[in-house]
């Protein structure tokens, strides 16, 4: 389960952004992606960045439907202490065999600084359960300690950076890991929160849409050695107020040491992708989006040298959707899409919802 790392050139644009000065403060609202950018496999490559949940059905060789919910939210009890967790519902079946799981993950988190500008600094910790609801008996307990950092990068975006040990089923072997990573999130301060349903939109030619880009490094610290690196950013750049062109880049590499020999997986991706809204301005807004999704994977191991398979995929996607804006740089997404995979012979049609996160770029 991976958040998805920004990588520098992201950054880099971010610095362009309007210099803002923030507060944390007692009964702000936090929004976070669990899952990132690519939380599904059933994903469609227009992605909802920062997928909140979908229900998608796919048709072809491998008939499936799936519903899948996995939000953080959080609030804070003072301007010191958030409360929250992760929420987790997953149910996915092929008519034949079902993969049910439902989860929560309550978290305490407690900034030491957040009266500062617009840089913060905190320490986690995390521990709760994620149970199957099936016949697998696949339960786990997950847990996870650290700190980081929160740098506000527009009012409600915040850029978080974390460092943390986590364990993917406390009290068994080999699910312990260091993971080193960002992530986008959003908070709202009580303002900003009761004047949500009046939040419109500011897009103008050079707006960023960026989305969930975030991701993860994780290190194992359990007997079988494992490390495993996700980048996906995502941007999406206005070349009108009206037109966004764009997409995301995938880039993964997982490494294990078993005790019989080592196994690679490198994944590589690229999802150009356009975007165009019929209005510049409102509290909602409609769009048309497509895009192609191109991907590359290697498996190759130690132990059966010549053996490595490799496979290049590539499918698109069209769809519409509703940008529903809370304020001028965050708006919820809700829209259906298709998604033709002919190199699986797979049909996916869903419908998503998720966050967008708009940046402007300095005037």
């Amino acid at each position: 389960m991976t958040k998805r790392f920004t990588i520098s050139f992201l950054l880099i644009a971010l610095f362009s952004i309007t210099a803002l000065h923030a507060q944390l403060t007692q009964e702000t609202r936090f929004l976070g992606t669990a899952g990132g950018a690519g939380n599904t496999f059933f994903r469609t490559p227009l992605g909802v960045y920062g997928g909140l949940a979908e229900l998608s059905a796919g048709f072809g060789d491998n008939n499936f439907m799936a519903l899948r919910v996995s939000p953080d939210l959080g609030y804070f009890l003072s301007d010191n202490v958030m409360v929250g967790s992760t929420v987790t519902l997953s149910v996915v079946t092929n008519f034949d065999d079902s993969f049910s799981f439902v989860g929560a993950i309550p978290f305490l988190r407690y900034y030491f600084n957040p009266t500062a500008a617009n840089t913060y600094f905190y320490g986690q910790a995390q521990a709760g359960f994620v149970l199957s609801l099936d016949e697998s008996d696949f339960n786990s307990y997950p847990f996870n300690v650290g700190g980081g950092v929160t740098h506000m990068l527009a009012p409600g975006v915040g850029l978080d950076g974390f460092l943390q040990l986590r364990d993917f089923d406390l009290g068994s072997d080999g699910g312990a890991s260091l993971a080193l990573g960002a992530a986008l999130n959003i908070f709202l301060d009580e303002d900003q929160y009761s004047n949500r349903s009046s939040g419109t939109a500011n897009l103008q030619t050079g707006s960023l849409m960026i989305g969930g880009t975030g991701g993860v490094i994780n290190l194992s610290v359990s007997d079988n050695t494992s490390t495993a690196i996700a980048l996906e950013p995502q941007l999406m750049y206005f070349v009108t107020p009206q037109l966004a062109v764009g997409g995301g880049l995938l880039i993964e590499f997982v490494n294990t040491d078993f005790a019989f020999g080592t196994i690679n997986s490198t994944t590589l991706g690229l999802s150009p992708q356009v975007r165009y809204y019929f209005a510049e301005g409102g509290h909602r807004l409609w769009f048309l989006t497509g895009g192609i999704d191109f991907n590359y994977r290697r498996i190759d191991n130690d132990f059966a040298p010549g053996s490595a398979d490799n496979e290049t995929t590539a499918n698109f996607a069209v769809g519409a959707g509703l940008n529903s804006f809370i304020s001028q740089n965050v708006a919820l997404e809700l829209g259906p899409s298709l998604r033709i995979d002919p190199d699986f012979d797979l049909v996916r049609l869903g419908v998503d919802l998720g966050v967008q996160i708009f940046l402007n770029t300095a005037k």
